[in-house]
């Protein structure tokens, strides 16, 4: 469902970015879509992972898992968070 941004009761022409899955997946990116509904979703740990197993997974999405992400209607991380994310696997 469309949202007004601006209040004005009309979806503008800057607000106009329902056509296509792609147009609102940009749209959601680059913060023209509001949170909420749009949110970030993390994996969260205490401290850094001590399986294999769920530290390898992680790696994964962060790496590999990166490519299934428009497929399934969520959003790419940018590359400083994806950098961000690595570091902390890492222990930097």
């Amino acid at each position: 469902m469309p949202i007004d941004l601006d209040g004005d009761r009309v979806i503008g022409s800057a607000e106009n970015f329902y056509a296509t899955r792609d147009d609102i997946t940009a749209a959601i990116a680059d913060k023209r879509y509001p949170s909420p509904p749009a949110r970030d979703l993390y994996f969260v740990t205490k401290g850094r992972p001590s399986s294999r197993p769920v530290a390898e997974f992680l790696r994964w999405v962060l790496t590999e898992g990166q490519k299934y992400i428009p497929e399934t209607g969520y959003i790419k991380l940018s590359p400083d968070t994806l950098k961000a994310g690595l570091d902390k696997l890492a222990g930097r």
